[in-house]
């Protein structure tokens, strides 16, 4: 929590980068988001930049994805199993990808966070969370259109904005079954740039 609070002191004003109040726009089919091969590249910001490439193989119970983070003299693979009890009911959700320990991802998500988490945010309209660095607590502040490119056509997918009771934001795909995190901010910033999707 310190690092998040070192890290904050130093960073440019935060804003919903890429996230837009349009509603007349066309939506893409988020509940054919996470399918089969279906890859999700997001842009990652920490001191440098990154990109996080999350390639589906699986999501007919279990989530399983081959993830690739690369950027200027670093690059990290690997694959993950997120099992169908996690994405129901876990309240933990990692995205730190520098972090070789998420590799055991028992007990927690990533990509998504838990069904059972995002009703009740929808309920309540305030979450309990851990990301990594211990419970905190976020309360809805708006809903949006979120621009992504899509199989290379700008689109925009219906969203959650949130925001912390320390200092970071986040915005969620507004679907009960597919609740991706679009983008956050943390102490770094991940931001979903563009989907594939699979054939």
């Amino acid at each position: 929590m310190i690092l998040r609070k070192f890290i904050f002191a130093f960073s440019i004003i935060v804003s919903f980068t890429g996230c837009f109040k349009f509603f007349s726009v066309k939506n893409v089919m988020e509940e054919k988001l996470l399918k089969s091969q279906t890859i999700l590249i997001y842009k990652v910001t920490f001191e440098e930049e990154y990109m996080l490439k999350i390639k589906i193989l699986d999501y007919s119970k279990d989530l399983i994805f081959d993830y690739y983070l690369t950027g200027i003299d670093y690059a990290d693979s690997g694959r993950i199993k997120i099992f169908y009890r996690d994405l129901e009911n876990a309240p933990f959700t990692f995205m730190n990808y520098f972090d070789l320990k998420l590799k055991n991802l028992t007990g927690k998500t990533s990509i998504v966070i838990s069904r059972k988490l995002f009703k009740k945010f929808m309920n309540k309209k305030t979450l309990s969370i851990d990301f990594g660095d211990g419970i905190e607590n976020l309360t809805l502040s708006d809903e949006c259109k979120f621009k992504c490119v899509v199989d290379g056509k700008e689109e925009y997918l219906d969203c959650l904005n949130a925001v912390s009771n320390y200092w970071g934001y986040f915005s969620f795909l507004k679907n009960a079954k597919q609740p991706v995190i679009l983008s956050m901010d943390i102490g770094y910033q991940i931001e979903l740039i563009e989907i594939i999707n699979g054939r």
